[in-house]
């Protein structure tokens, strides 16, 4: 048998215009207040993309193309660009939280009109914080 050559992206159709521009690029890591954002934007009108988004776009294999993404960048060194990001981010005009977040520098090249914005946090408290949701750090 052989291995398929077709990436999980490539399965999303192409986008060809995007029914929104994106307009901010929300670039902190989990538990940085990502969620919080990602509620305000809303409030604003806008239609973020948070890492909740990979569970509610499952049938659309979005967890596979953010996992392929990131796999192909730290492996390869090839990375998603516009093309790709519009597949997974067309339909919103903002983005908040992982997976986005690892893909800082390429969602900046992709969309160089958008705001970016980074939210931190104290280190300690930020581990504190990741080890009791997700795992220990």
């Amino acid at each position: 048998m052989f291995a398929s050559t077709v990436r999980e992206i490539d399965k999303l159709p192409v986008v060809k215009n995007r029914p929104k521009e994106m307009q901010v690029l929300c670039l902190g890591l989990s538990r940085t207040g990502t969620k919080s954002l990602w509620a305000a934007l809303q409030q604003l009108g806008y239609t973020p993309y948070h890492g909740y988004e990979l569970f509610v776009n499952a049938k659309y294999r979005h967890h596979k193309c953010w996992y392929e993404g990131l796999a192909t960048k730290f492996k390869t060194g090839k990375t998603y660009g516009r093309v790709e990001f519009d597949k997974l981010l067309g339909n919103y005009d903002a983005v908040t939280d992982c997976p986005c977040a690892n893909f800082a520098e390429e969602l900046i090249a992709a969309y160089p009109n958008a705001k970016v914005i980074l939210t931190t946090r104290e280190p300690d408290g930020w581990v504190k914080s990741m080890e009791s949701c997700y795992y220990q750090i």
